[in-house]
């Protein structure tokens, strides 16, 4: 029987596994989403993405298991990160994909739930990429993949995709599990205000990659704040999207040259 989740194979089936096998490496974050969203909201995201995209798969797929933790330093003005510095970051991934070329493999995708990773996952395809003959790697994450329809269904709500614990990822949460969602914190939302920081970084953020000390603070940790507009119904539809753009970019990553 074939098998999609590495841990669960024997060596034996490692080894005789198709060595042309996408090996999808998913890394998440632990890291405060406001105070309405559990800390681990871009692991859960990910993980239900990537198992639904695994059981769409057409193509020989291996999955490892999740990082869930990921570079999440930004974060530290609130309670509830558990972070790795880039370092330590960008040295398990090269590890992960140089071990997982070591079995065979020449085809590695690692796909983030976390915006902070994406700089670090960068470098580490292109350092794996570089050590090795005949290995193809490719980093993204799963907005990337799935846009511009992701941004298709929310121009209603907001421009921001991701974004941070706002009505996007509310409402992925909403669909994947409601029960962890703490509605109470609503009010709680409703009065803040957006701030003159998040005016100039909506503005600039196309332009040039921009960071300033303590200001997810100033965003009160949340990129957006109708929390109202999120729902199950749109958090259903957005992993859909997501879900079909995923399976469609492993299966042209697998059958490119």
């Amino acid at each position: 029987m074939k098998k999609t989740w590495f841990q669960e194979c024997t060596r034996n089936e490692i080894g005789q596994a198709d060595k042309r096998s996408v090996v999808l490496v998913p890394v998440g974050a632990i890291e405060q989403h406001g105070p309405h969203l559990p800390v681990g909201t871009d692991t859960l995201i990910l993980e239900h993405l990537v198992n639904k995209t695994a059981e769409t798969c057409s193509v020989p797929l291996l999955v490892a298991p999740m990082i869930a933790y990921g570079y999440s330093l930004h974060h530290f003005c609130y309670p509830g990160v558990l972070s790795l510095s880039s370092s330590t970051l960008l040295s398990m991934l090269c590890d992960i994909g140089n071990s997982a070329i070591r079995s065979g493999f020449r085809r590695l995708l690692f796909v983030t739930g976390h915006g902070g990773n994406g700089h670090i996952i960068g470098q580490a395809v292109r350092d794996i990429s570089c050590a090795h003959d005949d290995v193809t790697c490719a980093g993204s994450s799963y907005w990337e993949i799935a846009e511009p329809e992701l941004s298709n269904k929310m121009h209603r709500y907001s421009h921001w995709v991701p974004g941070h614990a706002g009505v996007f990822e509310t409402s992925m949460i909403c669909a994947i599990c409601e029960s962890l969602l703490d509605t109470t914190a609503y009010d709680e939302i409703k009065d803040y205000e957006i701030d003159s920081e998040t005016i100039l970084f909506s503005s600039l953020r196309d332009k040039a990659f921009i960071e300033r000390s303590n200001y997810h603070r100033s965003i009160r940790g949340m990129t957006d704040y109708r929390i109202e507009d999120a729902s199950k119904q749109l958090g259903d539809e957005l992993i859909a999207v997501a879900v079909e753009k995923m399976v469609s970019f492993v299966e042209a990553f697998y059958h490119h040259p």
